[in-house]
Order: structure tokens, then sequence, then C-alpha cells
């Protein structure tokens, strides 16, 4: 079950209409994405277009741009991480998964609808690196690393010579 705050779309109407939906989802309204961020402040721009394609595939297509605050993986402090990406998703039922074009990544629907706010989601966090990091320049946990960096050779330097005496 949807909450009742969740903006509900059906996809297949709204391409029928070639509509566009354009806007701004609060970060705060995105649960998993919330566990990841540091802070909930700021909202997600988007813009969809909805449409079927000369083969009938009903798609989806977009961008969306955030800034997340979230922490460091290196020094475990506050960052800001600027996304933006691209959507384009073909609609299937699963017994046409097989035939749907590589330009599009496959959505199945329950129900013909689908959250506005789940459908954003998945694609930031798609788009989400996996470990995010500051710049080397910036970031304290670089200057940590740099410091208890061994100054022998990797054990494993040896190997690359091997290659040179044949």
């Amino acid at each position: 079950m949807v909450p009742p705050e969740l903006h509900l779309i059906n996809p297949v109407q709204l391409a029928e209409k070639q509509e566009r939906l354009t806007g701004t989802i609060p970060l705060s309204a995105l649960q998993r994405i919330r566990e990841v961020l540091h802070d909930d402040k700021g909202s997600i721009k988007f813009e969809l277009h909805f449409g079927k394609d000369e083969q009938g595939v009903i798609f989806i297509q977009g961008k969306f741009s955030v800034s997340l605050k979230i922490k460091c993986q290196r020094c475990l402090q506050p960052m800001e991480l600027p996304l933006q990406g691209q959507i384009c998703l073909g609609i299937i039922n699963r017994n046409v998964a097989r035939n749907l074009s590589d330009r599009y990544e496959p959505l199945t629907l329950n129900d013909n609808e689908i959250s506005l706010e789940t459908l954003l989601e998945e694609e930031i966090l798609l788009a989400l690196p996996i470990a995010p990091v500051h710049e080397r320049e910036r970031c304290k946990g670089s200057r940590i690393v740099e410091e208890y960096r061994p100054e022998h050779d990797s054990p494993f330097a040896v190997l690359k010579n091997l290659n040179r005496n044949k």
C-alpha cells in the first residue's frame, strides 16, 4: 500500500496523452534515500516525458538533478554530492521483457500505477557512487592515508618485471 502523501501516476495514461511532468520533490519524502543522507534538506528537480515509440513501447524519458548531503566514505565528514541523471524506461509486462529495445531500462508496473517519488528514488539510488568521497585535495582522510602509506615497495612489485624477461 502506497502512503497517501505520495503522488501516484499512471504512465500508460500519461503516455497516451504524451504528457510532460516537471517539478520538484523534497528529499524528506524519500525514505530509502534519507537512510544514506547526512541531511535531508533540499529537493529533486525532474522533467519527465511520457510517450509511445514506433514499436508501441510505452516509455518514460527525462532527467533529474539533485544535490545530496552525505558522508564521505574516506573521512566520514559531510559532503555535497551533486547528481544528474537521464531516465529512459520502457514499460513492460513480464511476458515481453525479452523484446524490449536496448535503449530502454525495463519497468514493470503493478496495477498500472507507480509512485513518482519511488520512480525518482530508484533512479537516484542507481546513480549514487558505491563509495562517495571528497576530492582528494579536500579530504582530511586522504592526508591520513598518505601519512600511513608504507615506504617500501609492494610485495607484488617484483611481478611487474616477470613479463619483461620473456
